[in-house]
């Protein structure tokens, strides 16, 4: 009976000990997804940027399709997103808003959203064709980056982005 209870004990401090490193392994595998669908996002807006819309001239896409540029961040309704609104979908004949192909198979959320909400990687860019697109972070909070028109980055230091800005 001693036996078996030394074995318990043993199993139990080798679970113990091993617990922070599964933990751990879930949070880099959060991580490894949010550097995959920030790079895919990457491209989808430099492809975006590359076709030409019906007035024949390219832009990055903007947060409002209204022309202007701007950010989005923030719960949102499913399909209303930038991503949706930029890069999944085709919208007839508006000159500034998405009428090239389709960039992105599927709106991609990030990981990392505060705690009952569902969020979309924000995405910011400025008259100069700088952008960012970020994921909130580990800290798991709702953040806004930007990029300054002499493509200065200005993200919090819980922020996972991409940018063009040096």
């Amino acid at each position: 009976m001693i036996e078996l209870l030394i074995v318990a004990v043993l199993i139990s401090l080798l679970l113990s000990a091993s617990l922070p490193y599964f933990r751990n392994a879930a949070l880099e595998g959060q991580k490894t997804k949010v550097r995959t669908n920030l790079d895919t996002l990457r491209k989808a807006v430099e492809a975006y940027a590359a076709a030409p819309r019906i007035n024949g001239m390219t832009k990055f896409p903007d947060a409002t399709d209204l022309g202007t540029q701007g950010n989005y961040v923030g719960p949102r309704t499913e399909g209303t997103g930038w991503q949706t609104t930029h890069l999944m979908v085709q919208t007839g004949a508006n000159p500034l808003g998405t009428t090239g192909p389709i960039m992105a198979p599927t709106e991609l959320l990030d990981p990392f959203c505060p705690p009952g909400t569902s969020l979309e990687y924000g995405y910011y860019v400025n008259t100069r064709g700088y952008y960012i697109i970020w994921s909130n972070g580990l800290n798991r909070v709702n953040i806004n980056c930007t990029v300054s028109l002499a493509g200065v980055v200005n993200a919090p230091g819980s922020a996972i982005y991409v940018t063009n800005a040096q």
